[in-house]
């Protein structure tokens, strides 16, 4: 698996199946499947095996924020945990009065 490209954006994917977990305590293979929502994809279908830490197993259902390449979105990795957000939206300007003649 590539290292995350400067140009990846943040997306969220939505986990619509994951294999079992096994007994080990230490990382195991998971195969995810799941859709990415992102500013270029919509319900991009995505399947994956990846190491992860138990404790940290995905579940059905669950919601996860990833990362993934805008040129290719089968390329895509969880977001990192230090990941700076993006700056949420500033307030909406204030209404300006009808202009009276």
């Amino acid at each position: 698996m590539g290292g995350m490209g400067s140009d990846w954006v943040p997306g969220t994917m939505l986990v619509t199946g994951v294999s079992p977990r096994g007994e080990d305590a230490a990382e195991q293979f998971v195969t995810i499947t799941g859709v990415i929502n992102g500013p270029t994809v919509n319900e991009h279908v995505v399947y994956q095996r990846m190491v992860v830490n138990p404790d940290n197993w995905p579940t059905m259902g669950q919601l996860i924020d990833v990362v993934y390449s805008p040129k290719n979105p089968d390329n895509w990795n969880f977001a990192p945990p230090d990941a700076p957000l993006p700056p949420p939206p500033g307030p909406p300007p204030p209404n300006q009065p009808p202009h009276v003649h």
